[in-house]
């Protein structure tokens, strides 16, 4: 049956087959400029090649059979949040990184010669370590993934300098609600995208529920 929408009649000249399978019919634009500003902002967003090309290929179509530009869109998403994971670099003094070990052996050997949280870089391997206690008390050496340092190379020699703590801001995701809605106009009911939602629920109820 067409679906009527408003106050509209419906139309008596729409082919069933044509409706469902709308996304199959519909005209293809050929030709269409490669929109190289589209594909990078999606790039920047999905922090992927080939997931940029693709949500930029299902955008500038949409916005196409919509008769909207889609580099109007762009300048729209760049104006929402998109949950984006940006990394923010915090100085540390120098005095708090160790470099004077050559491998993690050394670390090991030498853990006791130094306080607890100790940080140390070995030059060579490009690699962080931190010193801590188990729940044993007992003095270890792990990996320590949240740690940077500037390097610069002169010749032969490399230079470490300026060790940072890196710690991640992540923004509000505005952008992927708007896509939702703007890639469901040219989807047919039965394979609307949705947005995964888990509402927020009283603390009493929950204890209530459980018990």
């Amino acid at each position: 049956m067409a679906k009527i929408t408003g106050n509209l009649p419906p139309s008596t000249n729409i082919n069933s087959t044509t409706e469902y399978f709308n996304n199959y019919f519909t005209d293809r634009f050929n030709g269409a400029p490669t929109h190289d500003a589209v594909i990078g902002y999606f790039q920047s967003v999905t922090g992927s090649l080939e997931s940029g090309k693709l949500l930029a290929a299902t955008i500038i179509y949409t916005a196409q059979t919509q008769g909207i530009n889609p580099m109007e869109l762009v300048d729209e998403f760049k104006k929402l949040p998109s949950g984006r994971k940006t990394k923010v670099r915090n100085p540390i003094d120098s005095s708090r990184v160790t470099t004077s070990y050559t491998s993690y052996n050394d670390i090991v050997e030498n853990v006791y010669s130094h306080n607890v949280g100790q940080i140390f870089y070995v030059s060579t391997l490009n690699t962080f370590y931190e010193s801590y206690r188990d729940l044993n008390q007992e003095l270890l050496v792990r990996s320590a993934s949240n740690y940077e340092v500037e390097r610069v190379s002169t010749g032969d020699q490399v230079y470490d300098y300026n060790f940072y703590i890196i710690s991640y801001v992540e923004d509000k995701d505005e952008l992927t609600p708007y896509l939702t809605v703007l890639l469901n106009q040219n989807r047919v009911n039965t394979s609307l995208l949705g947005i995964s939602n888990v509402p927020s629920t009283n603390k009493y109820v929950t204890r209530t529920i459980l018990a």
